[in-house]
């Protein structure tokens, strides 16, 4: 503020200069810390002579959290889009290029809009990523100081239209972070070749999955986790020893692997919650946002298996390069977030986990919360829970409230519709089914009396305006159906959308407890009048609730820790496979050519072969590692020797293999360079487990050595058992996909 009045007086052209004596005053030695308050007051000055709008003193504070390469958790409706400006534009002083990050491209759009003639005034070039499948044109969109972009910069580098190098330099600013850094964990970037699949191959699963019973060829554990009893192995072996199909002969794991999927992928995948058939195709639901994800498709054989549960015409994909979206975010060094929930413990370790990042700093805001948070209503009857939810609409609506109402699902927004329309109550419903028509509805949804049903895609992003009447009527109302299995920041997601920028507004949860899913019964509870259970004298239920969403956000933060590590492996699998292939490669041609020989890629053949199941078997046995890590069935001592071996088996794996050591003997610069590229791997892949394993609790009894032997056995010959790859390449490590058709062919 010290620095307002001097700054008042300056004319525009002696404001915008500012940012090249800030450059000269840099290049002299003064930091980027000493330069911040000056720096930031000119970007406040040149938006309000812009704009009209003044950046007030908090969104400061957020702007330097973010330089801080913290989280700054930044209420909704706060102007998170004017704190990014105040960061973006002090890093690009020092010469670095800023990235600014949305999750989605109409987001993205949105803010550089809002944000590109500032830059401009102060002499900082900017650009959009758009997406084209022209390179040049992409490359140039990098070129600017500062570019706003998604997540699918992840595939111009996988297409080496930008280097590692840039990602590495640049400064990362995310936007909801929460959902960029956590919830996109189990996603990756992927590059697809699209292929028919074997329709009668899938048919023959269906076939023997339907006759399957439970309990007797099979169990359930852990809601969707198949296992395969010894009568249902038997009846998968005789039923393909009686089919007519000779080369279903050799493939019985396989077979078995994928029954067992089917079988769970009808317990686990719902339609209307997870997916929807549009257009002629299964497209899931995002669960955080419950948007429709076009661009996606469900992990490895799970959306196969879908389309054949569905009924459809089975597709196949050909995965030939993936990128893992938290691999993605791993490549910028220096990198900041805001968001507006994710201040909860389970939140901070994984951003500390997987992104080194140290700190979530919650930011006051402008004006103190007017939101009134009703108590919860919790029911054991679904149906008198929605006739008192329509119940309370009613009433609100009476009132001159606007009410939004957040479901779980598209068919549960849809009954409820129904149940409104009976009762003469007008609604519109906005849901994964009718997303197009979002800016419309959204419009509305603010005026009086106005009733909305959405699922959780109107919870992050979304601003409903209120007018002044409204305001005075106790503004929005918003009730909610359900608690996330995931993490209550989605529940503060939903609120947020109530009582904004210092206005009146309510929220108010509705349960239903399923009595059969948690093992009640009616008689247990005193019940209130409308059905609901008296909290009065049973404030368990509520701290039941609450446990019950800790223990589900804690199982995702492991499952999501032992999927990235997954996740790297793979990825460093991919580039040092390029690395090491492409040297021999070069090396094979030169060898040839200079001895006038003809050269037909058979070593590159044999090296790849090697390669993958060295890494692959390496790979499984580090997630059976690590699993044992998280039940605590080693010490710290054992833990380290046992990944001294396995990278030793590795390392002998790949350098000893015949074809791999008979090339390297003849050229010692190219024996060198693959040296190079294994050290460079294993340190990287080391340094990031490291982090990922701090604060383990290693238990004082040390493990049964008899089972160390036996994976020690396992790693050294990974295609022993066709189980061990299989279950690599099956099972996906990520939820779901977000792939690019390329018109190509590929070529082994």
């Amino acid at each position: 503020n010290s620095f307002e009045e001097n700054l008042i007086k300056l004319s525009d052209d002696q404001l915008k200069a500012k940012t090249n004596e800030f450059k000269a005053r840099l290049k002299n030695g003064e930091t980027l810390n000493r330069l911040l308050p000056e720096a930031f007051a000119v970007v406040r000055e040149a938006f309000l002579r812009l704009s009209g709008k003044r950046i007030y003193g908090v969104q400061m504070l957020g702007g330097v959290v973010i330089h801080q390469k913290k989280v700054a958790e930044i209420k909704t409706g706060e102007g998170k889009t004017f704190v990014a400006m105040l960061t973006a534009y002090l890093r690009v002083l020092s010469g670095q290029k800023v990235h600014i990050i949305t999750h989605n491209q109409y987001l993205s759009t949105r803010d550089f809009k809002k944000t590109e003639s500032l830059y401009q005034f102060l002499g900082v070039t900017v650009s959009l990523r758009k997406n084209t499948r022209k390179r040049k044109i992409l490359s140039k969109f990098y070129e600017a100081e500062i570019l706003f972009t998604t997540i699918e910069s992840g595939f111009d580098l996988m297409a080496e239209i930008i280097p590692p190098s840039l990602l590495r330099s640049a400064f990362a600013i995310i936007d909801e972070a929460d959902y960029s850094l956590i919830d996109l964990n189990n996603n990756a970037l992927t590059f697809v070749r699209r292929e028919g699949a074997n329709g009668k191959y899938f048919k023959i699963i269906k076939e023997i999955s339907e006759k399957m019973k439970q309990g007797k060829h099979y169990k359930i554990e852990f809601k969707s986790l198949v296992l395969l009893t010894e009568a249902g192995e038997k009846f998968i072996a005789e039923f393909l020893e009686r089919s007519y199909y000779p080369w279903l002969k050799g493939h019985e794991s396989d077979t078995e692997l994928l029954i067992q999927t089917y079988l769970a992928v009808g317990m686990r995948y719902q339609k209307g919650i997870d997916y929807l058939i549009h257009g002629g195709q299964v497209i899931p639901i995002d669960e955080f946002t419950g948007r429709l994800k076009e661009m996606h498709r469900f992990g490895l054989y799970v959306h196969q298996l879908i389309e054949l549960k569905e009924g459809m015409k089975v597709s196949g994909d050909e995965h030939f390069l993936m990128l893992p979206a938290p691999v993605f975010f791993d490549y910028y060094n220096e990198k900041g977030g805001m968001t507006g929930t994710i201040d909860f413990p389970v939140a901070r370790r994984e951003l500390s986990r997987i992104y080194g990042i140290s700190d979530i700093v919650v930011i006051p805001t402008k004006f103190p919360s007017l939101r009134t948070d009703l108590s919860p209503k919790v029911f054991l009857d679904e149906r008198k829970r929605d006739l008192s939810l329509v119940r309370r609409i009613e009433e609100l609506r009476a009132q001159g409230n606007p009410v939004l109402l957040i479901t779980q699902s598209v068919a549960e927004s849809e009954r409820l519709e129904r149940l409104l329309k009976e009762r003469k109550l007008p609604c519109e419903v906005l849901n994964a089914e009718n997303e197009r028509e979002e800016n419309k509805i959204i419009h509305r949804a603010g005026g009086r009396g106005q009733i909305t049903i959405s699922t959780n895609m109107s919870g992050r992003g979304t601003d409903i305006v209120i007018s002044e009447q409204v305001a005075e009527k106790g503004g929005l109302a918003v009730l909610i159906t359900f608690r996330s299995d995931i993490s209550p920041r989605l529940d503060y997601q939903g609120m947020g959308r109530a009582a904004r920028q210092g206005q009146q507004g309510s929220t108010q949860f509705f349960l239903y407890l399923d009595p059969a899913l948690y093992g009640f019964k009616k008689g247990d509870f005193r019940m209130r009048k409308q059905g609901d259970i008296d909290l009065g004298r049973h404030p368990d239920v509520l701290g039941f609730i609450d446990k019950k969403q800790m223990l589900d956000e804690e199982a995702t933060f492991k499952h999501h820790l032992m999927q990235f590590m997954l996740a790297y492996g793979f990825y460093l699998q991919e580039r040092f496979k390029q690395t090491f292939e492409n040297l021999i490669s070069d090396f094979c041609r030169n060898y040839y050519s200079q001895n006038d020989r003809p050269y037909n890629g058979i070593y590159s053949l044999d090296v790849r072969e090697s390669l993958a199941s060295a890494w692959e078997g390496f790979l499984y046995i580090r997630q059976l590692c690590l699993t044992y890590v998280d039940t605590q069935i080693y010490t710290e001592k054992e833990y380290k020797e046992f990944n001294d071996v396995m990278y030793k088996i590795l390392k002998e794996k790949l350098f000893e293999a015949k074809h791999i050591k008979k090339i390297l003997a003849k050229n010692k610069e190219l024996d060198e360079k693959s040296q190079e590229a294994w050290k460079e791997m294993t340190e990287h892949f080391v340094k990031i487990e490291s982090r990922i394993l701090k604060d383990i609790k290693f238990p004082d009894k040390p493990p049964d050595k008899i089972r160390l032997e036996y994976r020690y056995r396992e790693v050294s010959s990974p295609l022993g058992e066709k189980g061990v790859v299989l279950g690599i390449r099956c099972k996906s490590f990520a939820d779901t996909l977000i792939f690019k058709e390329l018109p190509i062919t590929m070529i082994e």
